[in-house]
């Protein structure tokens, strides 16, 4: 049965201006560097905050239990002569550090990074995540481990349906980077990101019965996977 929080911030996440949960993540933003204070560095010259992943702003993490997005945009690295799409191009492996997982996958991809409030560097980094094959990237669902660097991609399985990344328990922060094998710095491009959908968590108050049929009035308007404007903050 649909409960009351649950329909009030789905209800919520439809009404409030898509900018309001969008961010920018340049082709120099290296996942590895996500929450670490300015000065800290990473692969081959990079450095924080020139080279940071991006926050992405807005969402309460701590409410939701799920999110999908809608990706757009491209991203180069050198000696790349055009841009990749966010699903990226021919696979490449970068490694651990700051505690933060590597990864493989397509280079210039778009990738995320769930964090809590503690510096990811005062714990070990968990595995590494494969995203090599077309299949390893179809999923429905994703569930990635707090600093597990993970494959996002333009947000779509192969059926052109949104992807949902699982929010892990603790998780507090998003950041968004893209892939590469190493040196993010010389990269150039952008990706436009914004929240497709966010599933709150339930809460224990039930609704009528009508309810329901509210919420199904609200899908069919495609509230829940409808492209945000293309605005940035």
């Amino acid at each position: 049965m649909m409960r009351f929080s649950h329909f009030i911030q789905t209800l919520a996440f439809a009404l409030v201006p898509c900018h309001a949960f969008a961010a920018t993540v340049p082709g120099i933003a290296d996942p590895t560097l996500a929450g670490m204070p300015d000065g800290t560095t990473a692969s081959s010259g990079d450095v924080a905050p020139d080279h940071s992943p991006v926050l992405f702003p807005g969402v309460d993490l701590s409410t939701m239990t799920a999110l999908s997005f809608h990706v757009t945009g491209s991203v180069s690295h050198t000696p790349s002569p055009s841009g990749l799409s966010p699903d990226g191009g021919g696979n490449i492996g970068f490694e651990s550090f700051n505690g933060i997982s590597g990864g493989y996958g397509p280079i210039n991809s778009l990738l995320g990074v769930f964090l809590t409030d503690d510096a990811p560097n005062t714990g070990p980094a968990p595995s590494a995540l494969d995203f090599s094959s077309a299949a390893s990237r179809d999923f429905a669902s994703l569930s990635p481990e707090l600093k597990q660097v993970f494959f996002i991609g333009d947000g779509l399985n192969s059926s052109g349906d949104f992807q949902s990344f699982i929010v892990p328990d603790g998780a507090t922060r998003l950041y968004l980077g893209t892939l590469d094998g190493n040196g993010w710095y010389n990269n150039s491009g952008a990706f436009e990101v914004t929240l497709a959908s966010g599933l709150p968590d339930p809460a224990p108050v039930p609704l009528g019965a009508s309810f329901p049929l509210l919420i199904f009035g609200l899908a069919s308007l495609r509230i829940f996977k409808r492209p945000c404007p293309q605005k940035a903050i």
